[in-house]
């Protein structure tokens, strides 16, 4: 279950997010089992952030960094995760579109691991 003062900072945008992430740089942020449906994360610091089981669907993380969070379980359908700082996240089970909004350097890093498949070749 998300850490409901933690939802409060991160609904304030991303301006009052960051300043707090920086009075509490050793906080982790519990948005465990959260939904966050088609939220507006971009340039946000969620390094560390445990989006465990989170619903992520369509949330723009665009610029974000999300280094070292975990979001094993969640669900990242239409997210948009480009130029994102990914280095270390964890993405066990998360799933994903067909085709995700992601950086260049978490498409290889997930691909690597196996958590997102490259879609068939068309037909010629």
């Amino acid at each position: 279950m998300a850490n409901a003062e933690h939802l409060t900072w991160l609904n304030a945008g991303a301006d009052p997010w960051n300043d707090w992430r920086r009075q509490y740089p050793d906080l982790v942020p519990d948005l465990r089992g959260a939904n966050l449906r088609h939220a507006n994360l971009q340039g946000m610091n969620l390094s560390y952030a445990n989006f465990a089981g989170a619903d992520c669907t369509g949330v723009n993380f665009a610029g974000a960094d999300v280094s070292h969070a975990d979001f094993s379980n969640a669900h990242l359908e239409d997210a948009i995760l480009k130029w994102t700082d990914s280095r270390g996240t964890v993405f066990t089970n998360a799933t994903f579109t067909h085709d995700p909004a992601l950086s260049l350097h978490l498409v290889t890093s997930l691909l690597a691991r196996g958590a997102i498949a490259r879609p068939p070749n068309p037909a010629p």
